[in-house]
């Protein structure tokens, strides 16, 4: 039962550290490659996890790994920040960020199938809803969000929408791969294997498609964005493996993937943002269904 309980807030907690550090994610990215501040979160997170690992005595898990489990955690980093996530900020330039969340923000859907189909995980109709409810949720705060003058290529729409859906799958397949790469080994561990799969491939594919944007950041952006870089990389990065691993797959793909959501009241607080009724009105369905989504089982 406690497992039952931490999984999806293990979950959820992996939604607020994202929220938090896209702020200054995205102040990075102005003037730095994806790829630049994901391989700098990987070099941040690698030697952190190394280190836990030591201190709770689970250094003998390493003895467990098997090619499979190396097999997944590549997958997962191929489907998220190795590739993914350029695949994401290809398709801002054309549909704008809030077009390309609305549509990348559906993939607990096909996390869903993929449980079904691939787990033998099974949802209740009344979690149905609230998986469909939590979606439309997300899309309606996300689509809401105040206009910041960003002009879309409206020639290239077509593309960023295939750019989004494919995204949208990945990020499906990147939790997909976490649930079973994690299977008998512990979470440390696993990040471990999974950000060293960061360190290593994040490099190739820059070279592939970035070749000459630098894969490195300056010293003055590092250490604007070590705060960041530490919580998520480390923090972010340990409640989201967990809460895959410790909860149905659509439950924890739902709950990992509301940092869109959870940023409007972290905006509210902070006073860069208004109260507005439509934002608000999402995010009472995203409670509502994730209500019915959790507790309904």
């Amino acid at each position: 039962m406690q497992t039952e309980i931490l999984g999806p807030l293990a979950a959820f907690g992996s939604s607020i550290t994202w929220a938090w550090a896209s702020l200054g994610y995205s102040k990075l990215a102005k003037h730095n490659s994806a790829f630049a501040v994901s391989f700098t979160r990987s070099m941040f997170g690698f030697p952190m996890f190394v280190v836990t690992t030591l201190l709770v005595g689970q250094i003998s898990d390493f003895y467990k790994v098997t090619f499979s489990h190396l097999g997944w955690f590549a997958l997962s980093t191929f489907s998220s920040y190795g590739f993914a996530d350029a695949l994401f900020l290809s398709s801002t330039r054309s549909l704008g960020v809030p077009g390309a969340l609305a549509i990348t923000s559906t993939y607990p859907i096909w996390t869903a199938l993929f449980g079904y189909f691939f787990k033998s995980e099974t949802l209740v109709p009344l979690q149905l809803l609230g998986l469909g409810i939590t979606i439309v949720g997300v899309i309606t705060v996300v689509l809401t969000t105040p206009a910041r003058n960003e002009k879309t290529n409206r020639k290239d729409i077509a593309t960023g929408i295939c750019f989004a859906m494919a995204t949208s799958i990945l990020w499906a397949v990147n939790g997909f791969a976490i649930a079973n790469g994690t299977l008998g080994i512990s979470i440390p561990v696993a990040n471990v294997l999974r950000l060293i799969s960061g360190v290593v491939m994040t490099p190739l594919f820059a070279k592939i498609l970035l070749p000459r944007a630098p894969l490195t950041m300056t010293k003055a952006d590092v250490k604007f964005g070590a705060k960041y870089f530490m919580v998520e990389a480390f923090f972010g990065s340990m409640f989201f493996t967990y809460g895959l691993a410790h909860s149905p797959l659509a439950i924890g793909a739902t709950l990992s993937s509301l940092a869109p959501v959870v940023s409007v009241p972290m905006a509210w607080v902070l006073k860069t943002e208004k109260v507005t009724i439509n934002r608000t009105l999402g995010i009472l369905a995203v409670v509502l269904g994730l209500a019915f989504l959790v507790g309904g089982r």
